[in-house]
């Protein structure tokens, strides 16, 4: 399927947000990694249109299986010949693989989905956390650049945003050439397309790598640890401080349901909503990414799951699909656009005595201060000239003015125990 329009998208001027036809794009993904392995094409189309109208526009999908992260299913496609048989061979996708990948994403486009396909999963690059437990499946160099011409070649038609590598740690400087090389030939493939880098939470983006003139966006994910929730938007604030600007988002928060990385519990719509709003106000502002628990993998229950020990056993695809989380990120993207929130920066520096997970930011041109606040408390801004105040209960997604005063600004708790938004106009800014 071919839609008669495809939106251009670039980066804007400013360098911290993206444009759709030079108009601002909040990037809003939802997280489908095996939409070319595991979802039937009658099961696409319900998912295309649930996720349509909760207000998502991007596809997050990986090109090639993620080997480490999978649920168990029928008979699967193959990307190579051989490769289920752990025997792959390497180098452009299969004809039947390829075609029925481009007809999902030709759907996509046609509900007016950006997809972002990554392209080469760490599963299948060396010197990787994971890629050594299975060398099988690692693509040797000789059989890099068909592969990387191929993918470009079969989805050109469909405009997408190229995240070239897929939970990489590039912690050896194999697998940093590798990616590095990749980076640079899709580039060369696909220069219409802007291009990113998803790596592990704690993984650095080397020099060599965040400041390639080939790389568009930074992409980060603050992941499924709950001991490293605080990671949403430390990352955000070290991209922001790199010397090459680019648009920044966080394509992998925690994920709706998903247990807490090796301990008991699972995040749920308020980690979510925590994490999602800590990466915006604190730089990451061109976009988001949900993912739920069930459906990145579509799961099907009573499945198998390779990584359960890590990730809790998933939940039914079709359970997941409903979970509430979803409806809070389209929120954020509600927001954003409706505020003009694109481009904000930390002003933690304007909080005065507050916890660290309060996290305040200000929008690009300065008229606005924006604080998300995950439990109620009183907070005070260190500002004089505010003229208005308003507050966002992130739950039922109401709004309240509040009568806010003083210098410094004394903004009281919230009537209700949750996380809200608070969002001040200022008067004196330019």
């Amino acid at each position: 399927m071919h839609p008669d329009h495809i939106p251009t998208l670039s980066v804007s001027p400013s360098g911290d947000h993206l444009l759709e036809d030079g108009r601002p794009w909040f990037y809003l993904a939802d997280t489908i990694w095996s939409a070319f392995t595991h979802v039937p094409l009658e099961d696409w189309e319900v998912y295309l249109a649930k996720r349509r109208a909760q207000g998502f526009n991007a596809l997050q999908i990986s090109v090639l299986p993620v080997l480490h992260d999978m649920s168990e299913a029928g008979d699967l496609p193959e990307p190579f010949p051989g490769f289920w048989e752990g025997k792959p061979r390497f180098g452009a996708l299969s004809e039947p693989y390829a075609e029925a990948a481009a007809v999902k994403v030709g759907m996509a486009r046609e509900q007016g989905f950006t997809p972002v396909l990554v392209d080469v999963w760490c599963n299948y690059a060396p010197a990787t956390w994971v890629s050594p437990d299975r060398p099988e499946f690692i693509i040797p160099d000789g059989a890099l650049d068909e592969y990387l011409e191929s993918v470009a070649e079969r989805f050109r038609a469909y405009a997408p945003i190229h995240i070239v590598s897929g939970d990489a740690d590039f912690a050896e400087a194999e697998s940093i050439d590798f990616y590095g090389r990749a980076l640079r030939r899709m580039k060369q493939l696909a220069p219409e397309s802007l291009t990113g880098l998803h790596l592990q939470p704690e993984a650095v983006l080397p020099p060599v790598l965040a400041d390639a003139p080939e790389l568009d966006l930074y992409v980060y994910q603050s992941g499924h640890h709950v001991e490293l929730e605080q990671l949403a938007y430390r990352l955000a604030e070290s991209y922001l401080a790199r010397p090459v600007e680019r648009p920044i988002i966080n394509i992998e928060p925690c994920y709706d349901g998903h247990g807490h990385g090796f301990r008991y519990g699972r995040f749920d719509a308020r980690d979510v909503r925590r994490a999602s709003w800590q990466s915006i106000v604190s730089g990451a502002s061109a976009g988001l990414a949900y993912g739920a628990h069930g459906v990145w993998q579509w799961h099907a229950r009573g499945a198998g799951f390779n990584h359960a020990e890590f990730s809790g056993r998933p939940f039914d695809r079709w359970t997941a699909l409903e979970l509430s989380g979803a409806r809070d990120a389209a929120f954020a993207r509600h927001l954003v656009e409706e505020l003009d929130l694109y481009g904000m920066a930390p002003a933690q520096s304007l909080l005065r005595d507050a916890p660290e997970q309060v996290r305040a930011g200000v929008s690009a041109d300065g008229a606005r201060i924006v604080v998300y606040i995950p439990y109620s408390i009183d907070i005070e801004l260190a500002i004089d000239d505010a003229t208005d105040v308003v507050r966002w209960n992130l739950e039922t997604r109401d709004v309240e003015s509040v009568p806010a005063s003083g210098d410094p600004l004394v903004v009281p708790m919230s009537d209700w125990i949750g996380d809200s938004l608070v969002v001040v106009e200022r008067g004196g800014a330019a």
